[in-house]
């Protein structure tokens, strides 16, 4: 009887974060974790300066990152892009080197964009650039790129 209690009781825990999670998975590398680091350029922009693209809140970062943590960022690209409504997704050497993906809004009629490239480090060897931009409005993927393009 206490095992049964105890699934139930995990099952709902799980059921209960799944629920409260609101965006994307990779969202969660925007907490402010990266905002003093040397191997990091963070851009958070919202109002007036996002409007005129039709953003409610455009935020990017660009990180230099050894191949195996970058894996990890790929990790949150993977669980993102399940639950995209629109990808594009392009892999080289089994990694991901660029992805576009969009992600409805629960409860708004807004969606989430999610843009990342990985390339090599100028530094070279086993250090990777990536960028990665996330932006909420109603503004799709593939209006983004066209004024992105201008």
């Amino acid at each position: 009887m206490k095992r049964h209690i105890l699934t139930l009781f995990l099952i709902l825990a799980f059921v209960a974060t799944s629920a409260a999670q609101n965006g994307p998975a990779v969202a969660e590398l925007f907490d402010g974790r990266y905002n003093n680091a040397s191997y990091a350029t963070v851009v958070y922009l919202s109002g007036s300066k996002v409007a005129p693209y039709n953003l409610t809140r455009y935020r990017s970062l660009t990180l230099t990152l050894h191949k195996q943590k970058v894996a990890a960022i790929e990790q949150l690209l993977n669980r993102d892009a399940a639950t995209a409504t629109d990808k594009e997704i392009t892999r080289l050497g089994g990694q991901i080197a660029y992805a576009a993906l969009q992600i409805k809004r629960k409860n708004k009629n807004e969606v989430y964009c999610v843009f990342y490239r990985n390339r090599p480090a100028s530094s070279g060897g086993q250090k990777r650039q990536i960028t990665l931009i996330l932006t909420e409005g109603r503004a799709t993927i593939s209006e983004l790129k066209e004024k992105f393009k201008q």
